[in-house]
């Protein structure tokens, strides 16, 4: 029923803007990624099932995009698996928002040694998803560090 779908999708918006174990005055923009992940896939599933409409996904999907806009490497890194699922899930969004994060990444100025760990993560990534991470601009990025690293042509 209608009321039924409301009550759901209304259950949907508090838990996304209020995660469990949180406090009251705890902004949503510190949500983690693994609950993000998880408000996902109760919301897919439930779209799959006609249980709520289309657009309670691409809430979830948005709350993922910003987390991944402001990612560090670092979380990147940690999360590598669970990130490669998301953006496989919902490629057209998701892809294009990592690729552009971890561009921006690689352009800042790294010590030798993070711009080391910032590669494995970024082939890590490419390799749990099947290839897709790496295009011509992202590759260029890296080679622009590299460049700047061993005092080459920009």
């Amino acid at each position: 029923s209608e009321q039924l779908r409301r009550a759901i999708e209304a259950r949907l918006s508090y838990l996304l803007y209020h995660p469990q174990g949180s406090q009251a005055n705890e902004p949503s923009s510190n949500r983690s990624l693994e609950d993000l992940s998880q408000h996902y896939a109760c919301v897919a599933d439930l779209v799959g099932r006609r249980l709520v409409a289309p657009e309670a996904r691409a809430v979830s999907v948005s709350h993922i995009r910003q987390w991944l806009e402001r990612a560090s490497m670092g979380q990147l890194g940690r999360h590598c698996t669970e990130v490669a699922q998301l953006a496989d899930a919902e490629p057209s969004t998701l892809l294009p928002a990592l690729s552009d994060r971890i561009r921006r990444i690689m352009r800042q100025q790294q010590s030798a040694e993070a711009f080391g760990k910032s590669t494995h993560i970024v082939l890590d990534l490419h390799a749990s998803m099947q290839g897709q991470l790496l295009d011509s601009s992202l590759e260029e990025a890296v080679l622009h560090q590299l460049r700047q690293g061993i005092g080459g042509p920009e």
